[in-house]
């Protein structure tokens, strides 16, 4: 858990600071429509909650997609490279294939990323993910099992 809080903060700061465009829009379109909100509140009208949907909406998805491909450029590479990502390594782990030896085949690597990422979407299965190996057998998450790799110590 150690790693993936070193991940996501890292990643996270990339992905702020590559989206900043983003980030500014969505922060002022916030403003504007609290500002919006005040300026209505004392004539009884409500803000114009469909034009902030409208505003922010575009910047919400093009954030997200900078975070996708902060996300998968970060993984895949240093899986790749490394055989682990700047937080596994900090704790000590690296990330094997289950049936083999040496380096991880893409394959493996983009599975991984697809599973984690899918699990993050929707929610309850994010938590099933982390929470999985605390029952398994062989401590393997779900996007291990998926893509048939292990995370074993240095």
């Amino acid at each position: 858990m150690g790693a993936y809080l070193i991940d996501m903060v890292i990643q996270q700061v990339l992905a702020v600071a590559i989206g900043f465009p983003f980030v500014r829009a969505m922060t002022s379109a916030y403003v504007d429509y609290i500002d919006e909100a005040f300026r209505v509140a004392d004539t009884g009208r409500q803000p114009d909650t469909l034009g902030f949907y409208r505003d922010i909406l575009p910047s919400i998805l093009g954030f997200y997609a900078v975070v996708l491909v902060v996300s998968f450029a970060y993984t895949v590479a240093f899986l790749a490279w490394k055989q682990a990502t700047p937080g596994k390594l900090a704790v000590g782990l690296r990330v094997r294939q289950r049936d083999a030896d040496g380096g991880l085949p893409l394959g493996c690597i983009l599975k991984r990323w697809l599973v984690t990422v899918a699990c993050q979407i929707a929610g309850p299965l994010f938590y099933l993910d982390v929470l999985w190996p605390l029952w398994d057998d062989k401590r393997q998450a779900l996007h291990e099992k998926w893509a048939g790799t292990n995370v074993v110590r240095r």
